[in-house]
């Protein structure tokens, strides 16, 4: 996978969430820690709204999150090998959050 097609990708999204996605409803009953430093899973029935959910808590810390739609067409070529340099292209475009030896990433099994 292309880093600078990654990062285009990261800025699309971005920008995409930031001015095309105009007005989010609130949801109710959706709690999770702000301070939890995991990831956080959102499920449940279909067309209930969880991208949202997840389009508002990214709008909210847009400086240091990063949202990847991977049923973009762009990414079918993705592999579980790409997310390094996904991680590369992320620290890239925010310098500012990179600290060295915080973050490691894993891969899932093949």
């Amino acid at each position: 996978m292309n880093k600078n097609k990654l990062k285009k990708i990261i800025l699309d999204n971005r920008d995409f969430i930031k001015t095309g996605i105009e007005k989010i409803l609130p949801r109710g009953n959706i709690e999770y820690s702000q301070n939890l430093k995991k990831v956080v899973v959102f499920y449940g029935v279909r067309r209930s709204g969880k991208t949202f959910v997840l389009y508002d808590k990214y709008k909210n810390s847009i400086k240091n999150s990063l949202y990847i739609d991977f049923e973009d067409e762009r990414l079918s070529d993705f592999s579980c090998d790409d997310f390094e340099i996904l991680t590369e292209a992320f620290y890239e475009l925010n310098p500012q959050l990179h600290i060295p030896g915080k973050v490691t990433t894993h891969s899932g099994a093949k």
